[in-house]
């Protein structure tokens, strides 16, 4: 799915300038600071890659702890986001790959396990990079 966002292009023509700001808009609204989507959604992808790897490797339904980076949750969501934001402009070639049913339902067990559970500190080694 990060693959099939990042390699879709965006559009050169009339409409490229209103999907960037939508998304821009969008962006400021579900991150903490003032960096745009354009500035900071190849980290977001980046991140996004290394912790659907690490929960792949990790999790295999039978663990009672993953242990994850704070602020992991907000940044799967604004990817997430930015790729409904592309599929729902008629002027943006990008459509939802079918991976994204499966994006949606790890961010929803993320959240889940974040507001339920008290937070613990571990040290950095115990954390997907």
């Amino acid at each position: 799915m990060i693959d099939a966002e990042r390699e879709t292009p965006h559009l050169d023509g009339p409409g490229a300038d209103l999907v960037k700001d939508a998304l821009n808009d969008i962006w400021e609204e579900m991150m903490p600071g003032d960096e745009t989507w354009e500035k900071s959604i190849e980290e977001t992808r980046l991140r996004a890659e290394r912790l659907i790897a690490a929960w792949q490797k990790a999790y295999s339904g039978d663990h009672d702890v993953i242990f994850l980076p704070i602020g992991v949750t907000y940044r799967l969501k604004g990817f997430l986001v930015t790729c409904e934001t592309r599929a729902d402009n008629d002027e943006d070639p990008f459509t939802l790959p079918d991976e994204f049913v499966d994006a949606v339902t790890l961010l929803q067990t993320l959240q889940t396990a974040e507001e339920e559970k008290e937070p613990i500190f571990v040290h950095q080694k115990q954390l997907p990079n």
